[in-house]
């Protein structure tokens, strides 16, 4: 984006870096990181809720929704039963 500062012109700057080419592999980067950003978030509630902490202990410490928590609460329920990971592994 340099060039731009230089006053290319958005359309040239996208051609000489590729983006055709760079788009979908940002675009996986960032769906990879929105998945890790989920599965920690839904760790560290279970943590949170395995040192006592209440649904609205964990809305107010990080600024959440209701719904969030009862989602994570749902999905730690479900990789209990399953067997799949949980705050401690």
């Amino acid at each position: 984006m340099r060039t731009m500062e230089h006053g290319d012109s958005l359309v040239d700057t996208l051609r000489s870096n590729d983006s055709a080419q760079i788009r979908p592999a940002l675009s996986n980067s960032v769906r990879a990181f929105e998945r890790a950003r989920h599965r920690a978030r839904v760790r560290l509630i279970a943590v949170a809720m395995a040192e006592g902490a209440t649904d609205q202990d964990i809305r107010e410490l990080w600024n959440i929704s209701r719904e969030i928590v009862t989602r994570a609460k749902r999905e730690l329920a479900a990789l209990r039963a399953s067997g799949g990971p949980t705050a401690h592994t």
